[in-house]
């Protein structure tokens, strides 16, 4: 059996048929895998409870786009079971580079404390990770995530 190599090519048309790769946890052998159902949520019904909503009022946190995207990953992989191997780290990165893969990151005082990457491929976001440093800082760099796509 030939090893496939992951490129941004093979990504995107995976993606958008529905699939997404996962090297397997024992071999580390890319997987693909097409959850039926997926999980979707549309943008005008993304649920902000209160509290959250009175966290990102306070404005402690600011967040970025697109600034260190290599580095959200690499905080999404840093926990004792993660997807995110190498393999994947280097294909996200060069979607990345090819505009098909983007990250919102969250900063408080100048320290990056939350993140969230996925893949846009059309009018679809695939979120595939995301982390805090800092309580609720993933959900608010999700947050900020669906407000950009809104627009």
């Amino acid at each position: 059996m030939t090893k496939t190599h992951l490129t941004s090519s093979l990504i995107k048309q995976a993606y958008m048929h529905g699939y997404f790769p996962m090297p397997d946890p024992e071999t580390q052998e890319i997987v693909w895998f097409n959850p039926d159902p997926r999980a979707i949520i549309p943008l005008d019904k993304f649920h902000v409870s209160e509290s959250l909503r009175k966290k990102i009022n306070r404005k402690i946190f600011t967040y970025t786009i697109n600034q260190c995207f290599e580095k959200v990953m690499r905080h999404c992989a840093d926990r004792e079971e993660t997807w995110i191997n190498s393999e994947i780290l280097a294909a996200f990165t060069q979607l990345h580079k090819d505009k098909l893969a983007h990250s919102v990151e969250v900063w408080q005082d100048k320290k990056l404390v939350g993140g969230v990457y996925g893949v846009f491929i059309g009018s679809a976001f695939f979120a595939e990770s995301k982390f805090y440093l800092s309580t609720d800082a993933s959900k608010i760099a999700l947050y900020y995530f669906v407000e950009n796509l809104k627009f």
